[in-house]
């Protein structure tokens, strides 16, 4: 009988303290203030959500493997950007250094960039209709980071080894957000959940799903997109869809 109630009282310990673990994570979880972040696409969403995990994340940084990953992401966005001005200058204002842009539009999206390629880069950013296209790219799908990249080829271009990423470089980096993206915060006591989620309209469908159990949803819209149009219909202007 003795063995007996002594396995009998370490199974109820054990279960006991189960229920009490289980419990804890309730409270947690129900502590938690869930944030979600909603927004037309290209609105600066995902630009808050890496600001909030620089300054509130659990690692309050980017790691060494963030920042490797993003080299390419930088790269990319910078080819892609420069392919869509090259695209875009004959209606608005020709480029004069055909050969730059010839150069330049044969490059694969995954173009590494590198000395090699420094030299037709900055001449085609600096070629009279590349500038002035620059100027008027209201109707054009291109990020406005491309400015901030171009003001620094140099050491963007530098031996691959050699650039890694800052934190401003990765704030203008983009990757369109397809899903859901969560990340946890805390900042003093308070414990936060933030979820971001892709802004396109064939994207949209999706938010019904992240809406459980969320105490706060922050909707994001950019002021400098007053005179730009939507990634998805160039008919409507992108503040005039967030307003909708």
């Amino acid at each position: 009988m003795g063995a007996c109630g002594g396995k009998l009282d370490e199974e109820t310990l054990r279960s006991r303290q189960i229920e009490k673990e289980m419990l804890k994570a309730k409270n947690q979880d129900e502590g938690k203030i869930k944030i979600l972040l909603l927004g037309a696409g290209e609105s600066g969403k995902s630009t808050l959500f890496k600001q909030f995990k620089i300054l509130y994340s659990d690692q309050k940084d980017f790691s060494k493997e963030d920042r490797d990953a993003f080299v390419s992401v930088i790269h990319a966005n910078i080819v892609s950007d420069m392919k869509i001005m090259i695209d875009a200058c004959p209606s608005h204002t020709p480029i004069k250094n055909e050969d730059a842009a010839n150069v330049v539009g044969g490059w694969g999206k995954n173009q590494k960039l590198g000395p090699d390629q420094l030299h037709v880069i900055e001449a085609l950013w600096n070629d009279a209709g590349m500038v002035q296209t620059w100027q008027d790219r209201g109707d054009i799908q291109v990020q406005d980071a491309l400015a901030y990249y171009m003001s620094d080829i140099a050491r963007v271009c530098g031996v691959p080894s050699t650039f890694v990423p800052t934190n401003e470089d990765i704030l203008h980096s983009r990757v369109r957000t397809s899903g859901v993206v969560q990340e946890n915060f805390q900042i003093g006591e308070a414990r936060f959940e933030m979820y971001d989620v892709g802004g396109q309209r064939n994207e949209r469908r999706k938010w019904i799903h992240s809406f459980q159990n969320v105490t706060t949803v922050m909707f994001v819209a950019a002021v400098s997109e007053y005179n730009q149009v939507l990634y998805e219909d160039n008919g409507v202007n992108r503040q005039t869809e967030a307003v909708e």
